[in-house]
């Protein structure tokens, strides 16, 4: 076993044979310093984060039409015409995607009844927003036992992570205003595989939140990684772009990250779970306060209008 000494920090084998226990310890031949002999471990990894992606059999795959829609969207090749042939394809989606486009949230003058007439007045980059909308909507159609969260809330969150996320990116970032709305709907998605072994260590795992300890912090002290590292890998996996799903692996930790996304959204997730009592400022690291740019004010405003736009959609669209 090896210890070290808290004063000097230099390293050592424990001699064979020395009682270890709380009360147990050795002098520092360095220093004189006590070196205590019951030292917290790391907790092992109880699997491999690729075959705990590989055991998330319920999760979907990137949907085709999704797929095909950003190729349509990327490609100089392609025009709105062909957009509306493939959601013509897809009757489902083409229904909820008209509710979407008639709902008060875009306050169209004129509904539109067809997926050719909403490629028309919406646009590629907004039909492709909405497509993603939907298509997230699904994968967050369960409960989170293990984190005791209801899918509305679960899906409610990650929406206005979105909106919040494009919003502060629209005022500051402009260039990753479309990145932060995807990033920001997918920035849980690892919360959707960590779910099930989760409810298999539910009590440790209260007992750590119960003492404080935030849940990123929280599923790594069980399993060696939280949600955002396992978001990171499963977003790759749906070709979701490397920058996206870096900041997605950062969103907790954003100063460990090279992209301001990961600022972007940490402060729209900090804002989804504050209270509204108080200012911005009190709980956001000050480090994503100087790079996003925004006063307390101007983030209290985006805040507010973000929770009345995720009402309309989730409440009145999105969530049965």
């Amino acid at each position: 076993m090896e210890i070290h000494c808290p004063a000097c920090k230099k390293k050592y084998t424990l001699p064979r044979g020395a009682k270890t226990g709380p009360a147990a310890h050795l002098p520092c031949p360095a220093c004189g310093n006590p070196i205590p002999l019951q030292q917290e471990t790391a907790p092992p990894r109880f699997m491999s984060k690729e075959k705990l992606i590989q055991e998330a059999g319920a999760l979907p795959p990137m949907p085709e039409i999704l797929i095909r829609a950003k190729n349509i969207v990327d490609s100089p090749y392609s025009d709105i015409r062909d957009l509306a042939q493939i959601l013509e394809k897809d009757q489902a989606m083409t229904t909820r995607l008209l509710k979407l486009a008639n709902s008060a949230y875009y306050g169209l003058r004129h509904p539109v009844d067809s997926a050719h007439k909403a490629c028309l007045v919406l646009g590629e980059q907004t039909l492709l927003q909405m497509i993603t909308l939907v298509s997230t909507s699904r994968l967050f159609s369960n409960s989170l036992d293990g984190y005791d969260l209801e899918a509305a809330t679960v899906f409610s969150h990650v929406l206005f992570v979105a909106l919040a996320s494009r919003e502060i990116c629209r005022l500051r970032f402009k260039d990753l205003e479309k990145s932060a709305f995807a990033a920001g709907l997918l920035h849980d998605a690892g919360m959707l595989i960590l779910d099930q072994h989760i409810r298999k260590n539910k009590q440790a795992y209260q007992k750590l939140r119960a003492d404080g300890m935030p849940q990123h912090l929280a599923e790594k002290k069980l399993f060696g990684y939280d949600h955002g590292e396992i978001g990171h890998d499963f977003c790759l996996n749906w070709n979701v772009p490397p920058e996206q799903a870096l900041a997605i692996h950062w969103h907790h930790e954003p100063d460990q990250s090279q992209t301001p996304l990961a600022h972007v959204l940490y402060v729209a997730d900090m804002l989804a779970w504050q209270d509204p009592d108080r200012l911005p400022s009190e709980d956001i690291a000050g480090s994503s306060m100087d790079m996003i740019n925004l006063s307390d004010e101007e983030l209290e405003v985006i805040r507010c209008d973000v929770w009345q736009d995720v009402a309309q959609i989730a409440a009145d669209i999105l969530i049965s």
